[in-house]
């Protein structure tokens, strides 16, 4: 019937979705290119068109984010270990080592609130539902 109602192609059922093609005279209305698969869903009263996602593929890519940002992490911290590590009363005053002090925080400021957060979000959304960890690429 929601073939019949869209004018879309039938690809395949999965649970509780159909996946239709998109045919060129509706592709323009939804802002799909011509062909594209796509999921139907009923909610709330009306009927969701998402195109289809490769959510393996997807998470592949989401998995590969996280290890670029390990890399630019590890060249941060690269960085950091060139700097001395000194107390930090020094910081902000007159000492010639006070710029170098304020690089290294900010350094670890990026890391630790930013980053290293960034990191773990990117693996949890790697990971399938039903798994605990995100492959490593």
């Amino acid at each position: 019937m929601i073939q019949k109602i869209f004018a879309l192609e039938y690809v395949r059922d999965e649970p509780d979705v159909k996946v239709l093609r998109v045919p060129g005279s509706l592709s323009p209305a939804l802002h799909l290119r011509e062909g594209t698969q796509v999921v139907v869903r009923a909610s709330r009263g009306c009927l969701l068109v998402l195109p289809e996602v490769d959510t393996k593929g997807l998470r592949a890519r989401v998995a590969e984010l996280a290890a670029e940002l390990e890399a630019v992490q590890g060249r941060i911290l690269e960085i950091a270990h060139t700097l001395p590590d000194l107390p930090g009363g020094l910081l902000g005053g007159e000492d010639p080592l006070s710029e170098e002090l304020e690089i290294l925080g900010t350094l670890e400021c990026v890391v630790g609130d930013d980053i290293q957060p960034a990191i773990q979000k990117l693996r949890l959304a790697a990971v399938p539902p039903g798994e605990t960890e995100a492959p490593r690429p």
